[in-house]
């Protein structure tokens, strides 16, 4: 009997052993597999020659006077600009994932106009900045408190700081909400609750509910990446923030839907400091058009997926004489044209916002 269960323990912990050992096996493949994706995925981000993005030398100077900047964030240098001579304050930019800070050039002319300056920069491994690579969807959020930074200790140290941000950059704006900087308010445009739930979800759209096995994994990357900053929610940075926050979604959101986006926890948030506002328009009330009028949402669409057709009929990127040539049949301004009500709404928001805090 006693012999019985020996050979019973024995074989049980040969299968435990078993068990650890596949199990280890597994999750260093999961984990080196992860980094791989991260290194592939998140790569550097340069203006490609067929984007119909505006650019400065498409802007009045007269109009949107700037002065271009550099400050450190990490081990790169992000390059910027500051826009206008206005003294009501100043509205620091984070742009989103594979873009950059011309993506929100009509915006900042709109600001301006209306005695703001503008803070813009490209984030880490985007465009006019330095970095192999983007790194993650939580870079931004050490990008931007790196330009709260570089704004404490010049010149503007002493008008108020308000943060306007679009997807990773709305992600960045809520987490530096907690920071020591003194934020008089923040407008989050197109938000995602967490930057493992959005990469969960994007990947369950090809393979399904098996991408959500590799949340664990996710997760430690971002923590390795960026430390514990690269794991918060946007809905508890919301539920716990002293300054009014405007967060804007669009029911037509195919990158953020609803059941990623920190609107579908409104109820957990109840801070009466944090107001929602949804766009249901087909064509503004997606990702990367919630600011521009109906006609130049609709106008983007239809100029994007002719370039994607361009590109797909040529199985490959564009050469800098057809992408010139492409171009050229495209009307920019009214691509980014921003719908005035939208951004007559920002502005008394972000008027308010320093009003209260006066």
């Amino acid at each position: 009997m006693n012999r019985k269960k020996l050979n019973r323990r024995s074989t049980a912990g040969k299968v435990l052993a078993l068990f650890l050992i596949v199990s280890l096996c597994c999750s260093t493949f999961f984990m080196v597999s992860t980094s791989l994706f991260y290194h592939f995925f998140f790569t550097r981000e340069d203006r490609s020659a067929a984007c119909p993005e505006l650019t400065y030398e498409d802007m009045d100077p007269a109009q949107l006077p700037r002065q271009l900047i550099q400050f450190p964030s990490g081990p790169e240098m992000l390059s910027g600009s500051l826009y206008g001579t206005g003294r009501r304050g100043v509205i620091v930019f984070a742009h989103g994932f594979a873009s950059g800070a011309d993506n929100h050039l009509t915006e900042a002319l709109y600001f301006v106009q209306h005695g703001w300056r503008v803070l813009s920069f490209d984030g880490t491994g985007c465009r006019s900045s330095s970095g192999r690579s983007q790194r993650c969807l939580s870079q931004m959020s050490l990008d931007l408190l790196a330009a709260l930074r570089y704004l404490a200790s010049s010149e503007l140290s002493d008008c108020p700081v308000l943060l306007y941000g679009h997807s990773c950059g709305a992600y960045a704006a809520a987490m530096a909400l907690s920071s020591d900087y003194p934020i008089y308010g923040a407008v989050c445009l197109a938000p995602f609750n967490s930057p493992t739930e959005l990469m969960c979800y994007q990947a369950s759209r090809f393979v399904g509910r098996i991408a959500y096995t590799q949340y664990p994994y996710l997760w430690l990357q971002n923590q390795v990446l960026v430390g514990s900053e690269g794991n918060r929610t946007v809905t508890s940075a919301l539920s716990q923030t002293s300054v009014p926050v405007l967060v804007v979604s669009g029911s037509h959101d195919a990158i953020v839907p609803a059941a990623i986006s920190p609107a579908s926890h409104q109820d957990e948030i109840a801070n009466p400091l944090v107001s929602f506002l949804q766009i249901d328009d087909p064509y503004r009330g997606t990702h990367s058009a919630l600011w521009l009028t109906s006609d130049a949402a609709r106008y983007r669409s239809e100029v994007l997926d002719a370039l994607r057709l361009r590109q797909d009929e040529a199985g490959r990127e564009l050469t800098d004489d057809e992408a010139e040539a492409f171009l050229a049949s495209v009307d920019r301004a009214r691509m980014f044209e921003t719908d005035e009500a939208f951004m007559e709404l920002i502005h008394e928001f972000f008027l308010q916002a320093v009003r209260s805090a006066s």
